[in-house]
Formats: structure tokens, C-alpha cells, sequence
């Protein structure tokens, strides 16, 4: 037994040695330096989207989120296994608020999409 757990410890060791040798290798790999390993660049050509934000955005927004998340709330509550209406809603609202935050990411790279589309658009009528 006490040979079997010697040769384990040994593998793990080699194991280890070359987790660590992979890891040095890499860790010479960096972004703001040139190295000799292939990569490519992605530059945009205008930072700026087109997209604002106000507060009159944002309390739409967060009006929508919260009418998603009680849209989920309902949605979930079938399957919450209780039959205590106090808990069903408790589980189904907490397992719905990663679901609105999903939803809230959404609307924000739609918005962000759209404004970019038509700022394009409207620089491409510009140019004609």
C-alpha cells in the first residue's frame, strides 16, 4: 500500500512540474508587449455607438426589468414545490431575478445596436 501511495504522489508531482512549466510558458505571453506568437488586432473605427443615456432611459429600463421579472415570477411559480403561496412567491422572484438581469443585458446591447445602426445609416445618407 505504501508504494502504491509513493507512485501516486510521484505522478502527481509530474503532473504538477509540467502544469507549471505550461503555465511559465504563457505567462510570457503578454498583450502590450510584440511577442513572437501570432495575434490580431481588432480596432474600431469610431468609438462612440450614437447611444445616451438619460434618466428617462434609464427609469424605462428599469420599469421594464421589473415588469419582466414579474412576468418570470409568474412563469416560475408552477414549479416551486410548496404549496404555501408565501414561499411559492419567495422561491419563484429570487429564481426570476437572474432571468431580469438576462433581460436588462438584453434591452441594453439591443439599444446600444440600434443606435448604432442608425447613427451608420445616417452617416452613410450623409455621405451620398
Amino acid at each position: 500500500m505504501r508504494c502504491v501511495k509513493f507512485s501516486i504522489l510521484a505522478h502527481f508531482r509530474k503532473l504538477l512540474a509540467n502544469a507549471l512549466k505550461i503555465v511559465a510558458v504563457f505567462a510570457e505571453f503578454r498583450l502590450d508587449r510584440d511577442s513572437h506568437w501570432p495575434r490580431t488586432r481588432i480596432v474600431m473605427s469610431k468609438p462612440d455607438s450614437g447611444y445616451k443615456v438619460t434618466t428617462k432611459s434609464t427609469i424605462i429600463d428599469a420599469g421594464l426589468t421589473v415588469i419582466a421579472w414579474f412576468l418570470f415570477t409568474i412563469w416560475f411559480r408552477p414549479h416551486v414545490m410548496s404549496y404555501d403561496p408565501a414561499t411559492v412567491f419567495f422561491w419563484a422572484g429570487f429564481t426570476a431575478l437572474p432571468a431580469a438581469g438576462t433581460f436588462w443585458l438584453c434591452l441594453q446591447m439591443f439599444k446600444v445596436t440600434l443606435a448604432h445602426q442608425r447613427k451608420t445609416e445616417k452617416e452613410k445618407e450623409e455621405n451620398k
